[in-house]
């Protein structure tokens, strides 16, 4: 699960390479990280990125607070789900534009 979600976040090419052996170190002192939420919050805003979903639809679409899951989704992926939403809609831009 857990390199099912490395995989999804590499791809989307948002993770500074630089810090992510800081990223390491810091997700170790996690004690738990429900990586199934994670990827789904992920696979839900790649599906659902036209409509621009909120914090509050992507919580309730993987049944967390929007509070816990920001936190979540920000401590092991270093960027917010509005940060990452902002980076699938560039990268279907970019598409579009070539």
């Amino acid at each position: 699960r857990k390199k099912r979600v490395v995989n999804l976040i590499l791809y989307y090419s948002f993770v500074d390479i630089n810090s992510w052996s800081e990223r390491i170190i810091e997700e170790r002192r996690l004690t738990h990280i429900d990586y199934s939420r994670i990827e789904k919050a992920i696979v839900y805003i790649n599906n659902n990125f036209r409509d621009q979903p909120s914090l509050e639809e992507i919580s309730t679409a993987v049944n967390m607070t929007p509070f816990h899951l920001q936190r979540l989704f920000s401590a092991w992926a270093g960027v917010s789900t509005k940060k990452f939403l902002q980076y699938v809609s560039l990268r279907y831009a970019k598409y579009l534009l070539q």
